[in-house]
């Protein structure tokens, strides 16, 4: 591998992110990272409310948080703090 091709990690955001448009997304960009020089990880941002836990997630490698963006000082302020955490250093939303 030349420097050019060094493998570069990146963060991506999708809120979301269990639905239809954030779970394809998702999928898209874990199931093509084998071939590319960038390794993603993917935070998926989901209401509470539409998380079930007997469908699969969109792909393994996913992570999944359950927050309100509408309420994000819900939960006695541990929403706000895993939305700051899952956006610090984010290189995409």
């Amino acid at each position: 591998m030349s420097e050019d091709s060094t493998p570069t990690s990146k963060t991506i955001v999708i809120t979301g992110g269990l639905g239809n448009l954030g779970s394809k997304l998702c999928h898209h960009i874990l199931s093509s990272q084998e071939n590319n020089i960038h390794k993603y990880k993917v935070i998926l941002l989901e209401h509470p409310n539409f998380i079930n836990p007997d469908k699969p997630l969109p792909h393994n490698d996913a992570t999944v948080l359950p927050i309100d963006l509408g309420n994000p000082t819900a939960n006695d302020g541990k929403d706000a703090a895993k939305l700051k955490e899952a956006l610090e250093g984010a290189d995409a939303l």
